[in-house]
């Protein structure tokens, strides 16, 4: 992992949330990704948060 990775994980419900789910929204809107890409993208971040939290044991092979 690089030095300067850093991975938060705030708690579903919380304001932490709140906000990142909203920055998120700001970068995908900027993105111009189109809105399948937008989908398989959180799809991957999903499936890499419950890798993270333990709930998913190889996120390789996903």
């Amino acid at each position: 992992m690089l030095p300067e990775t850093l991975i938060l994980c705030p708690a579903p419900g919380s304001e932490a949330m709140r906000l990142a789910l909203e920055a998120a929204r700001r970068v995908y809107d900027e993105s111009g990704l189109s809105e399948e890409e937008r989908e398989q993208d959180m799809r991957l971040q999903r499936q890499f948060l419950a890798f993270v939290r333990g709930e998913m044991p190889d996120f390789a092979h996903a």
